[in-house]
């Protein structure tokens, strides 16, 4: 027979809401250690001040926990906190710090870190040979081609004076006919200003 066979949604035997925290029949103090040592703490066992970094599973790190109430502000995702000795399970405030997420991936997978730069690399060349093959030159190729500023070839591509073609590894590129196409672009005439009077060596 079922459980609730006979009953109604006025009887008081039928619980109207599913309880949390300590409520909870399997409550065990709302404090968890995972296996690699990180501890997790229930969010009634903070500060409602620092709720929104509760994750979905109404549980908090508690070594972020513990930083944002040593800098008094809630963390952001971006904010990683590190434990300086490598010890997950050391939560003292003297063992931890605000980093990036770079610089925390830096320090644990230093590996991982070179294997991504040589990736980049290679990928970098392999589209760079595309570009080559397809008449283009990238913004720094063209500075050096015409000999000016890098930054002025990418003024004349936000003015629409140069085509302006991205590559995911290799940035904006320009066609490489158009840099003699529009040679004149380039050559600098002497300022003329109205009025001026000749100086002496030149009369």
């Amino acid at each position: 027979m079922a459980w609730n066979k006979g009953l109604t949604k006025e009887n008081e035997s039928v619980e109207k809401y599913v309880k949390y925290g300590h409520e909870h029949s399997q409550w065990k103090g709302g404090r968890t250690m995972q296996s690699d040592g990180y501890s997790y703490i229930h969010k009634e066992l903070i500060d409602p001040k620092y709720f929104e970094m509760v994750e979905k599973s109404n549980y908090i790190l508690l070594h972020r926990y513990i930083m944002a109430k040593h800098i008094g502000r809630c963390l952001s995702k971006k904010e990683i906190v590190h434990h300086i000795d490598g010890d997950n399970t050391n939560n003292s405030i003297d063992n931890l710090e605000i980093t990036t997420r770079a610089e925390h991936m830096r320090v644990h997978h230093p590996e991982l870190i070179v294997q991504a730069n040589k990736i980049y690399r290679e990928n970098k060349e392999v589209e760079l040979r595309v570009i080559s093959e397809l008449g283009l030159v990238t913004a720094q190729q063209a500075a050096e081609i015409l000999g000016v500023p890098h930054s002025t070839i990418r003024r004349r591509q936000n003015k629409g004076l140069l085509s302006d073609i991205p590559f995911k590894y290799n940035g904006r590129c320009v066609v490489e006919s158009e840099l003699t196409e529009h040679a004149h672009l380039w050559r600098k005439s002497p300022s003329k200003k109205k009025g001026a009077i000749p100086s002496e060596k030149g009369i």
